[in-house]
């Protein structure tokens, strides 16, 4: 899907095919990115789920492990730890047993480590997953493995050129009976 697309024309018409006739494990895709960006998240993740299925019983490993992907990366951004991790390990968990290695799929799973990475604040270890995920997109041209190769590593330069977490929030020295845990810091404005 290429140019302005309107997102909730697309959600609503693949959920007319999907009602009459059901829906092929690729336009499942497209049918849950349309109801993740029109803001319906459960549907989304629903959908997405269905995808990756049929893809697995269809012997497309590989598009299984993607959805599986962004699978935990959604449940990521939407908070839910567990889900987010048991989709991502059931992805890698596919790769290697069905022995799908040297593919995009496989260098997609830097994304998370390097989120991780950042997250415990080790911005060198998450420059280097990001790195190796960025190199990994340009050898398979694979744009998504690329793209988030490319924000996280700009995300990990961007908080350690101010010294900050991947949350925000910079630890300050407590003081004896002092309850203040953190402090949002930002920084300075380049206007």
């Amino acid at each position: 899907m290429e140019g302005n697309v309107n997102w909730t024309t697309v959600y609503q018409e693949f959920g007319k095919v999907l009602e009459k006739e059901g829906l092929e494990a690729g336009d499942l895709e497209h049918y849950a990115l349309a109801a993740y960006l029109t803001g319906k998240d459960k549907e989304s993740f629903r959908e997405l789920e269905h995808a990756h299925q049929s893809y697995l019983d269809q012997g497309e490993t590989r598009k299984a492990v993607r959805c599986a992907f962004w699978l935990g990366m959604m449940f990521m951004n939407a908070g839910e730890r567990a889900r987010s991790g048991g989709w991502l390990a059931k992805g890698e968990r596919l790769l290697n047993e069905k022995r799908v290695l040297g593919c995009p799929e496989e260098g997609l799973f830097l994304v998370p480590k390097g989120l991780a990475a950042l997250s415990s604040g080790n911005g060198t270890q998450a420059l280097k997953f990001f790195s190796m995920a960025e190199k990994a997109g340009g050898q398979f041209g694979d744009a998504d493995l690329t793209v988030l190769g490319r924000l996280g590593h700009g995300q990990a330069e961007y908080l350690s050129l101010f010294g900050l977490r991947v949350d925000g929030f910079v630890p300050v020295t407590r003081r004896a009976g002092s309850r203040r845990r953190a402090t949002s810091r930002r920084p300075p404005s380049r206007g």
